[in-house]
């Protein structure tokens, strides 16, 4: 064999292998199908410790026809606790879980449940769901100083649900020192944080302005939801500025933690600390930042019931107020009931101030305290 059929036989030899090569790269990057739709199933963010639990998967499917298997993880702590086929019911796409609270001091219990869909000659999908456990021991004080002078503690029992409130009583004023969670007669009234009823005990719940106007008066006995100059009559025990002269809630400045508390809830501190202010509770009053919700009607979202998210839960808390905010005056000078839109007071876990601000009265939705003359 000559030199050049030598040569000719190598390069013909290299363009097989090359061709081979891509066929081969060719056969290793081709996707596979994707199953239509998603195994989505509903699942609350908290739940009670040692409670049982449903789940049930979106149905997924293929145009071939091939048997889809669903498949059930939980783990905690990123150990996996179940991880198994459940063909039972409805062809695996129904679970069954009991989340169970930690076994010593530490509450902190957090599950992800995850179901993936799968079949032969299709990629996977796979939905997951994250889920807290919260029990007796969830929320714990620690830390608080005593009350400031003038400041005495008492208790009210809710006549329509016979939950008792803590309550404080303060310049003539009795404050409950806790979220009102009265879920309603009959039609439920408010939401629990992440609809979460679990929750609904720790945190009270979330209303529209005019449910909180509604849940104070339901108390009987002279509660009403504050206003404005209430909150002026608090926050003068407690500004920077106190013992010289009258100051406004919009004027509010260094108001130093004493209207919040050194709170924990499963072990995570929900206040956390910064150099100009240090959370010492002296009014008892025991703020919690909870957040908020936005409220999206379902006459505008087109659905068959209200849009609820929350947002800023362990960095925000607000109240409202009753007072209706009036265009070109002050918080509380000209209160118009009838006014689309009213006040409310707030404050982040970083800036010490006490802020006020509107909002729509439909649109919005906070925790609830109730005010009552105690003399």
């Amino acid at each position: 064999m000559t030199l050049r059929k030598l040569y000719f036989a190598a390069l013909a030899a290299s363009v097989a292998a090359a061709v081979l090569s891509c066929k081969k790269d060719e056969e290793e990057t081709v996707s596979l199908p994707y199953l239509t739709g998603t195994p989505r199933f509903s699942a609350d963010r908290y739940v009670e410790a040692g409670s049982s639990h449903t789940f049930t998967a979106a149905e997924t499917s293929n145009p071939t026809g091939a048997s889809i298997t669903y498949k059930w993880t939980v783990t905690r702590a990123g150990e996996t606790v179940v991880d198994e086929t459940t063909p039972e019911e409805n062809g695996g796409r129904t679970f069954r879980y009991t989340f169970e609270g930690a076994e010593v001091k530490d509450t902190l219990c957090s599950f992800r449940v995850t179901c993936s869909a799968s079949a032969s000659g299709y990629s996977s999908t796979s939905f997951s769901a994250d889920v807290t456990t919260v029990g007796e021991k969830s929320l714990a004080f620690e830390g608080d100083s005593q009350l400031a002078p003038g400041i005495t503690e008492s208790s009210f029992t809710d006549p329509r649900d016979s939950r008792t409130y803590r309550t404080v009583i303060a310049d003539g004023l009795e404050w409950t020192a806790e979220n009102i969670g009265f879920t309603g007669a009959g039609v439920t009234t408010g939401k629990a944080l992440e609809n979460s009823e679990a929750v609904s005990g720790l945190f009270g719940r979330f209303y529209k302005w005019s449910d909180a106007s509604y849940i104070c008066e339901g108390l009987g006995e002279g509660w009403r939801l504050p206003g404005v100059s209430d909150w002026n009559t608090l926050g003068e025990m407690f500004s920077d500025d106190q013992g010289q002269g009258e100051t406004s809630l919009t004027e509010w400045s260094g108001v130093n933690g004493k209207l919040m508390t050194n709170v924990y809830f499963n072990n995570d501190e929900m206040w956390e600390y910064w150099p100009a202010v240090q959370i010492t509770n002296e009014s008892g009053f025991s703020v919690l930042p909870t957040g908020y919700a936005t409220v999206l009607e379902k006459e505008f979202s087109g659905s068959a019931d209200d849009i609820w998210t929350f947002s800023g839960f362990s960095q925000y808390a607000g109240f409202w107020t009753s007072s209706g905010y009036v265009q070109g005056q002050n918080p509380g000078e000209g209160d118009d009931s009838g006014s689309t839109k009213a006040y409310y007071v707030y404050m982040y876990e970083d800036d010490p101030d006490l802020k006020i601000n509107y909002v729509d009265k439909n649109g919005f939705a906070l925790p609830v305290r109730c005010v009552r003359n105690s003399q």
